[in-house]
C-alpha cells in the first residue's frame, strides 16, 4: 500500500521518514519528492508498505499527528496527513520468466499494473499545485510588505 505523507519538514530524509513508519511494520520503499532544479525537498513524499494491516495501523497512528522536534528519532517530521487510500483491484501484468523466484507453476511472474504515464501526470499535477501555492504565498507576502512600507512612509 502506498501512503502519501504531506506537511513534512524540508530537512526530512528518506531514512528518517522510513524510521517513522518502520515502527509499524516493514517499509519496502520511501520516496521524498524534491525540486529537480534545487534538489530541495518539497515537503511531501510516499511510503510503501507491503503488509496492508501494518500500513493501516501506521495511517491510524500517524494521521494528523505532530512530532516533537526535540525527538531524537524523528527530528524532522512535522505531521502526517492521509488524504485517502485507494485500492487498485486491477489484474496484474503476467510476464513469462520461469527462472524468476516468484514465478507461478506455469512460469509467469505477476507485476503490478502501473501505468507510468498516469503516474507521471499525477506527479506533474501535484508539482504544479505546490508551485501555485508557493506563488500565491509569495504574492501575499509581497503585498503585506508593500502595505507595511506604505504605512511607514
Amino acid at each position: 500500500m502506498q501512503i502519501y505523507v504531506g506537511n513534512m519538514s524540508y530537512q526530512m530524509t528518506e531514512d528518517s521518514l522510513s524510521a517513522v513508519f518502520a515502527e509499524f511494520g516493514e517499509v519496502s520503499k520511501t520516496v521524498i519528492i524534491s525540486d529537480r532544479e534545487t534538489g530541495r525537498a518539497k515537503g511531501f513524499g510516499f511510503v510503501t508498505m507491503d503488509n496492508e494491516a501494518e500500513a493501516k495501523k501506521a495511517i491510524e497512528e500517524l494521521n494528523e499527528k505532530e512530532f516533537d522536534f526535540n525527538d531524537k528519532i524523528h527530528p524532522t517530521v512535522m505531521s502526517v496527513i492521509v488524504d485517502k487510500v485507494v485500492r487498485d483491484d486491477s489484474e496484474p501484468i503476467l510476464k513469462y520468466d520461469p527462472t524468476h523466484p516468484d514465478a507461478n507453476k506455469d512460469g509467469y511472474v505477476a507485476y503490478p499494473n502501473i501505468n507510468p504515464v498516469v503516474e507521471m501526470a499525477d506527479l506533474i499535477e501535484a508539482t504544479r499545485a505546490y508551485q501555485a501555492n508557493v506563488s500565491a504565498f509569495q504574492s501575499a507576502k509581497s503585498m503585506a510588505n508593500s502595505a507595511i512600507d506604505l504605512l511607514r512612509a
